[in-house]
């Protein structure tokens, strides 16, 4: 199974380092700033969307997932 990682990386590689860390760095694809036309790729391939931001104040990404059929989690 692979994880990728779409957004902006807002701490400076910690995310990269934790999973190479934990073994996971081949399992895990950082995608980084991606525009609206190309999250459509993304959402096509994928099977759950994961919703780990703090501050998400639209919600705009959980309901494109959403509108893709996609089972989406979210954090506290």
């Amino acid at each position: 199974m692979q994880l990728d990682w779409v957004g902006e990386d807002t701490l400076q590689g910690e995310a990269g380092r934790l999973a190479a860390s934990l073994g996971l760095a081949g399992r895990v694809d950082f995608h980084g700033f991606q525009t609206y036309e190309r999250l459509p790729q993304f959402y096509g391939r994928a099977r759950l969307y994961v919703q780990a931001s703090r501050h998400e104040s639209q919600g705009v990404a959980v309901c494109e997932a959403a509108a893709a059929g996609l089972p989406i989690v979210g954090t506290a």
